[in-house]
């Protein structure tokens, strides 16, 4: 039998129109679903600092306490990003961390600084290591485990050693250190100078330190200077520093 084809009726249009709902204002809106993973906001926080401009500090600073907010292991990430960033970028960071209440942000200079070099590291640099927080002057001087003292960071030690505010005994000791690192065989005048007004330090331990270092230059010097200690308890550990010379510090 032949098929007959069905024959389809089109239903009639309707007469009155579709009504949409209303849309609803943004601010009743859920919040955006979509979060970049941790990953994607670090790889995008090293393209900046590659490849950033001057006026992208901002957005650096901005961005690193952001991922930063969640865990500390995400912000010590994002110093890693920094750090490969231009000296010129990082620089300016520093300069912006080093001033902060947060020690953390100065421990993490610190780690910034260790093989950068020059005039403004070496401002840098000593800033850090004369920062009143135990343990941001602590890092800053472990970071010469592997790091030299550059010529620029020798001179401001000098200086400041010379400059008339005196320095607090932990910065003493541990720029007394850096000092005799960067001049090598610490027999210049200056040198010799600072050795042996710090080696009638007030505080033992500075006084230890100095003569000990005045000792492996300038024996003799040591010698005469010891001789005037005239506690009977203080005198045979001055008289041991005069006599074996330095070895302390990093």
């Amino acid at each position: 039998k032949p098929v007959q084809a069905r024959q389809r009726t089109i239903p009639p249009l309707r007469k009155t129109p579709i009504e949409f709902p209303r849309m609803l204002p943004l601010a009743m809106l859920p919040p955006a679903r979509h979060r970049y993973s941790r990953t994607a906001r670090l790889n995008a926080l090293a393209a900046i600092a590659r490849h950033g401009q001057d006026e992208d500090v901002n957005m650096l600073i901005e961005a690193m306490a952001r991922i930063g907010q969640a865990q500390i292991h995400h912000a010590v990430e994002a110093f890693r990003s920094i750090d490969k960033a231009t000296d010129r970028i990082v620089f300016t960071l520093i300069e912006r961390f080093v001033a902060s209440t947060l020690p953390e942000y100065r421990v993490y200079s610190c780690w910034l600084l260790r093989n950068r070099y020059g005039a403004t590291a070496a401002r840098l640099m000593l800033r850090l290591l004369l920062d009143p927080e135990t343990r941001v002057h602590r890092y800053a001087y472990r970071q010469f485990r592997s790091r030299r003292v550059e010529p620029e960071l020798f001179d401001l030690i000098v200086a400041r050693f010379t400059a008339a505010d005196p320095l607090e005994v932990w910065h003493s000791r541990n720029l007394l250190d850096l000092m005799m690192r960067g001049d090598g065989d610490g027999r210049s005048p200056a040198i010799l100078r600072i050795l042996t007004s710090y080696a009638r330090s007030e505080n033992l331990s500075v006084r230890v330190r100095a003569l000990g270092y005045l000792a492996a230059t300038e024996p003799s010097l040591a010698s005469s200077i010891a001789a005037e200690e005239t506690d009977a308890e203080i005198r045979p550990l001055i008289l041991r520093a005069a006599s074996s010379g330095s070895d302390v510090g990093l």
